[in-house]
């Protein structure tokens, strides 16, 4: 009886054994596949990110060049008016700051801001600006 006792008992200690070291291999597997699969999330969550900064950063450069280029636009049909002997009052504010906005475009590389391009007067919007008519 008692050999059978411990035979039992051999048998069911290996398959504890086995039970255990499968449980254990999977339980490592599953974690280094769960790392991976967060590593790969975090990466697709920075690059979505990066994609979503720079849709907003294109946005608003485009926006901010709409709206320096209305200004622009604005201030050349002005300038281009008839019968406009006296400037509208802040229109040298206006156009001193438009051009400093300008400036800072051309400084900011080569081909950026519309100040260092040449032009012809009578396309407002494609030409170098003119200073603001002397009081």
């Amino acid at each position: 009886m008692q050999d059978t006792v411990a035979v039992a008992l051999i048998t069911s200690l290996s398959t504890l054994a086995a039970a255990t070291l499968t449980g254990l291999v999977g339980a490592l597997s599953t974690r280094r596949q769960l790392a991976h699969q967060l590593t790969v999330a975090r990466q697709e969550s920075v690059e979505r990110w990066a994609t979503r900064r720079d849709e907003l950063r294109r946005d608003a450069y485009v926006g901010f060049l709409s709206a320096c280029d209305q200004a622009y636009r604005q201030l050349d049909r002005r300038w281009l008016e008839p019968g406009g002997g006296e400037p509208v009052p802040g229109y040298d504010e206006a156009y001193a700051a438009m051009r400093a906005v300008d400036e800072a475009g051309v400084a900011g590389g080569p081909g950026g801001g519309r100040g260092g391009r040449p032009g012809r007067v009578d396309q407002p919007h494609r030409g170098a600006r003119r200073p603001a008519p002397a009081r």
